[in-house]
C-alpha cells in the first residue's frame, strides 16, 4: 500500500438477527478493480479501500448490494496515516442510518444527520421546538410532515411541491399554513424554514 493515494474507510453492519459479521465485500469491490482490506468487528466489518480515481458512488453502489447490511463510508483521504480518522468518520456515517434500512451512508452526503446524531439532546430539542404541534396532530401528522419535507426540498415552491405530491397548489398552501398554525412559526421566516429542515432530519434519526 502506498502511503499516499486515495482511500476511504467503510464500516458495514449486519442488520439481520444473525450475530455473525457481514460477508466479506472484498470480491464485489475487486470486480470494480478496487483493492480493499477488511477486519471483522462486533457485528460488523471495517475496511480500507484504495479507490484511486474511481468515483466513490460506485463503491456505495457495490456495498448497497450487500443484502441485510447497512454501511457508512468516510470522506476520501490521501494519507494512509489518516485511516484512524477515516474509521471514526465512517462510524459516524453509519450511525446516521437506523437499523434495518439496508442503505449506504456517505458522510459528506449526511453531514447534518451526523452532526445532529452527535448531540442527541440538541436533536430532541430541535424536534420539539419546531415540530411539536405537528407531531401531536393525530391523523394529520403523516400528510403534514410529507408536505413540509417536500416543500422545503422544492425551495419552498408550492407549485413544485404540488407537482411532486400530485395535488393542487392551494392544497399545499393550506397544509403549510396548518404547519405554521400548529408550530407557531410563520412559513416566510428564515429561522422557521431552517428549524423545520433540521428538525425533520433529527426526526429521521429518532426513527
Amino acid at each position: 500500500m502506498p502511503k499516499r493515494d486515495r482511500y476511504v474507510v467503510v464500516v458495514i453492519a449486519q442488520d439481520s438477527q444473525d450475530p455473525a459479521s457481514p460477508a466479506d465485500p472484498g470480491p464485489a469491490l475487486e470486480a470494480l478493480g478496487l483493492w480493499s482490506f477488511w477486519r471483522p468487528r462486533a457485528g460488523s466489518v471495517a475496511g480500507l479501500v484504495r479507490c484511486g480515481t474511481v468515483d466513490p458512488a460506485l463503491i456505495a453502489g457495490a456495498l448497497g448490494r450487500q443484502e441485510g447490511c447497512r454501511a457508512g463510508v468516510s470522506p476520501r483521504f490521501e494519507e494512509l496515516a489518516l485511516a484512524d480518522q477515516g474509521l471514526r468518520l465512517a462510524l459516524r456515517a453509519l450511525a446516521t442510518l437506523p437499523p434495518g434500512t439496508g442503505q449506504v451512508a456517505d458522510l459528506d452526503e449526511r453531514l447534518v444527520h451526523a452532526a445532529l446524531g452527535a448531540e442527541p439532546e440538541i436533536a430532541d430539542r430541535l424536534v420539539m421546538r419546531y415540530l411539536e404541534g405537528v407531531l401531536h396532530s393525530g391523523n394529520e401528522r403523516p400528510e403534514l410532515l410529507d408536505t413540509l419535507r417536500t416543500w422545503l426540498d422544492s425551495g419552498c415552491s408550492a407549485s413544485l411541491t404540488a407537482a411532486q405530491l400530485f395535488c393542487h397548489r392551494n392544497t399545499v398552501l393550506n397544509r403549510i399554513g396548518r404547519v405554521a398554525e400548529l408550530t407557531g412559526w410563520p412559513p416566510e421566516s428564515g429561522e422557521a424554514r431552517l428549524g423545520w429542515a433540521l428538525a425533520l432530519r433529527a426526526l429521521e434519526l429518532a426513527r
